[in-house]
């Protein structure tokens, strides 16, 4: 695999309320892919994570608690980030 410069990095944010799942993920992502991944366990904490970051790609688990993936995605939506 071609070595994969920081400013062609993508930025990854992993949204699941189960943390192995999302580090298994973290961790393809970035041993394989070169992606720079970041975690969070809920909606809300992707909700404050986008409102200091900016991601090239999300994944999103739907089924969790309080905050559904669907739910994270439309508020993501409604502030604007794509």
């Amino acid at each position: 695999m071609a070595a994969i410069s920081m400013s062609n990095c993508v930025r990854t944010l992993i949204v699941d309320d189960n943390v192995i799942t999302a580090k298994v993920l973290s961790k393809i992502l970035s041993k394989e892919f070169g992606h720079n991944t970041s975690c969070a366990i809920s909606g809300k904490e992707a909700l404050i994570k986008l409102s200091k970051e900016t991601y090239d790609i999300i994944f999103m688990d739907i089924d969790m608690p309080e905050l559904s993936g669907i739910e994270t995605t439309i508020e993501i939506h409604k502030k604007g980030s794509n």
